[in-house]
């Protein structure tokens, strides 16, 4: 089943996989840099997503892939030629190149630096030339994918050449926007490991052909961004700046790595970087909040409209009604591709359940109690995402105005419907949970009774609609509502089926601060003794 919430939690995990590989990088490295400022940087930088993240169609997805590529291909590829770690190097050098275009750009980087590795080293040139190669090929593989693509490759006539390079210093500038000097400050310490790497005076760390490869592989993605998009020399869209920020994080582990005695860095030098790269974290203070403010405020605003507009677009399968929308309220550029990628979806019966449209529930004619449950009711005015014509959704609630509001009560017993998958999502609102209400589903052929119990809310939350998730094996149901109390009400709509992974997924959401604790108790616990080797040796 396609659900974007699983996907937007499975790119937070490939996200933090990757910060945690980054960390593990300087934690090994610890008697050549000083871990300290590099692993506090990576935690800030890692603790949320920095671009806007998918929404409805998940299409960033192969962002956080090609980072994650990015990283270990450049870092195993220094490994002995043809071991297991660095054939796992080579193998995501190729799955960069399948899951963005500028994956492609990781081989390429990686063969150029090892390259440079051959003529100037004679020690390990064999390995060198080898890596060269197979990254090469890699590099070749993806762009070969990007040629085959029809109007892929942009021409270069008619760029302009000033908001080429200030475009392209902006990309490389991140964390700060606007500017194009901070670009000058993270490159120098790039080219001091590099001046040494030519004079051989790098002592053979595989700190220095990471550095130079992940840095390298974004100075070819700004050069692609800045030849494709060079408008008025502004910076690089907000979604980019994850897989961008490598070249900061790149950049800052080099400065560190250049404090050793081998670099001979003059000190005025020295104290410059240091002072200019505290400055430009300073100045990027105020973008970084603007970028979460903006992500925060465009999740409130942007997704209602894609959410709404997607639902009618399925609702009457009427291409024409995803034409001349606003851009962002369409969540892919293409609203034709991605009406028959809907119906598609929907045909195959893999729609996330947010956007299922489920059947209609009835009363069953059996059904003789005077029910004071009845459809719709009040609730079009106050409900907003369920209820109403707008989604074609019934709700059922037990408060009937015509039965003195909050005094009706009663039972209303569904007709029987099918649900296809082992879990399911019941949307209510209103006082469930409290004495005399309940809310039951029951399995048609085997009578098992499931209890539905969402959690009680004050009276100030208890009339917003929220999610219940239960597990349900597949089968055909019926729905079960009693209302016994006199003075409360509450509302339901129809169960919609939900896969595994998003049952798992929702259920991980409720309980987001226990994981986010245990997952900081875990990341001591792995590196318990690394801290103390480094606090015993500062």
């Amino acid at each position: 089943q396609w659900d974007t919430i699983v996907m937007m939690v499975a790119n937070s995990v490939t996200w933090t996989i990757t910060g945690l590989f980054l960390i593990r990088i300087a934690f090994t490295h610890r008697h050549e840099i000083n871990p300290i400022p590099i692993i506090s940087l990576i935690l800030i930088v890692w603790t949320y997503p920095i671009s806007l993240v998918n929404s409805l169609w998940g299409v960033q997805s192969h962002v956080y892939f090609m980072t994650l590529f990015a990283v270990l291909g450049c870092w195993y590829a220094a490994y002995p030629l043809l071991s297991a770690r660095w054939c796992l190097g080579m193998f995501c050098l190729f799955g960069g190149g399948l899951t963005l275009a500028g994956g492609s750009f990781i081989g390429v980087s990686v063969s150029a630096v090892y390259l440079i590795y051959a003529w100037a080293n004679n020690d390990q040139r064999r390995h060198h030339l080898w890596t060269s190669i197979t990254a090469g090929f890699a590099g070749a593989f993806g762009i070969y994918l990007i040629a085959i693509q029809s109007g892929s490759t942009p021409g270069l006539s008619g760029i302009d050449m000033t908001n080429w390079f200030l475009t392209f210093t902006k990309t490389m500038s991140w964390p700060v926007r606007t500017h194009v000097w901070p670009f000058f400050i993270f490159l120098i310490p790039i080219l001091v490991i590099f001046k040494n790497l030519l004079s051989n005076n790098t002592n053979n760390s595989k700190l220095v052909p990471f550095l130079l490869s992940v840095f390298g592989f974004i100075i070819i993605i700004a050069v692609a961004i800045a030849t494709a998009r060079d408008t008025g020399g502004s910076g690089p869209a907000r979604r980019y700046a994850d897989f961008i920020a490598l070249a900061f994080v790149a950049s800052s582990f080099a400065l560190l790595f250049v404090q050793q005695k081998q670099f001979r860095l003059p000190k005025t030098i020295n104290q410059f970087l240091v002072v200019a790269w505290i400055i430009t974290l300073v100045i990027a203070i105020p973008y970084r909040i603007e970028v979460l403010l903006y992500t925060l405020e465009d999740r409130d605003y942007v997704i209602p409209y894609q959410e709404e507009n997607v639902r009618q677009f399925i609702n009457t399968h009427d291409e024409g009604w995803l034409e001349g929308k606003n851009f962002r309220h369409v969540p892919f550029p293409r609203p034709l591709t991605l009406g028959r990628s809907l119906i598609k979806f929907q045909a195959e019966n893999i729609l996330p359940y947010q956007l299922q449209r489920p059947p209609l529930l009835t009363s069953s004619a059996n059904e003789t109690s005077g029910s004071a449950f009845i459809q719709h009711g009040l609730f079009f005015g106050s409900t907003g995402k369920y209820g109403g014509n707008l989604f074609s959704e019934t709700v059922i609630g037990s408060y009937n105005f015509a039965r003195q509001g909050n005094k009706g009560t009663g039972k209303f017993v569904s007709k029987p419907f099918n649900l296809n998958r082992n879990y399911a999502m019941i949307p209510v609102t209103g006082y469930t949970g409290y004495p005399g209400m309940s809310l039951t589903l029951v399995n048609v052929t085997s009578k098992e009774e499931i209890i539905i119990k969402p959690d009680v809310r004050s009276s100030l939350y208890a009339e917003t609609w929220r999610e219940v998730l239960i597990k349900a094996p597949h089968g055909d149901y019926q729905l079960i509502a009693e209302d016994l109390n006199e003075d409360l009400w509450f509302g339901f709509a129809a169960p919609r089926s939900v896969g595994k992974l998003s049952y798992w997924v929702q259920v991980s959401k409720e309980n987001g601060q226990w994981v986010w604790f245990f997952g900081l108790c875990l990341l001591l616990i792995v590196y318990r003794k690394k801290l103390v080797e480094l606090i015993s040796e500062k």
